[in-house]
């Protein structure tokens, strides 16, 4: 069973507390009791732009796109929004070890 389907199970209303029904259904602590929330419209317009200035320029990095996010629009975010944004659209997660880069490259 799923992590999905057995946080689905937990039931707050029930006579087992949630601390037992989690552990039982072996469930985190966080797992249990966190509740996403969307992203408000301010940070899908934000979103949009960067995607489309990171379309429009793919060499530029995350200062670069701030700087031109600033240029175009007039919205001020710092680098760090930046890279997020660009990061979590485009599929560049974490960092590659010198080691695996040199096994790309052969």
């Amino acid at each position: 069973m799923s992590q999905s389907e057995r946080k689905v199970k937990i039931n707050s209303t029930h006579d087992l507390p949630v601390k037992h029904q989690r552990q039982l259904l072996s469930i985190s602590w966080f797992s249990a009791y966190y509740q996403s929330k969307a992203p408000c419209n301010e940070e899908l317009s934000l979103m949009r732009h960067l995607d489309a200035l990171h379309l429009r320029y793919p060499f530029y990095g995350a200062r670069r796109l701030r700087d031109a996010l600033l240029d175009e629009k007039g919205l001020v975010v710092n680098r760090k929004q930046a890279r997020a944004s660009s990061d979590d659209t485009h599929g560049h997660s974490g960092c590659v070890s010198r080691k695996q880069r040199h096994q790309q490259a052969e």
